[in-house]
């Protein structure tokens, strides 16, 4: 596998794993180019702004309780 960053030697057997990463990962960068086109569209607008903080975060910042503090 290569792109413009370089050359990546997956062996065969990891292949299809490493594909359904990477779709899996494309589909949470299309996600998450989404909600920065929204927040980009609001602030022009000049309406209310949406959270930008992934869920991931969230649930990282729930579990060690401090949601709050966000």
């Amino acid at each position: 596998m290569g792109d413009c960053d370089g050359v990546c030697v997956i062996p065969r057997e990891h292949v299809s794993a490493v594909l359904d990463a990477a779709e899996k990962r494309k589909a949470y960068e299309e996600a998450r180019q989404a909600v920065i086109d929204e927040y980009l569209r609001a602030k022009a607008a000049g309406e209310p702004l949406p959270d930008l903080t992934p869920a991931w975060a969230r649930d990282v910042l729930r579990e060690a309780d401090m949601e709050a503090r966000v």
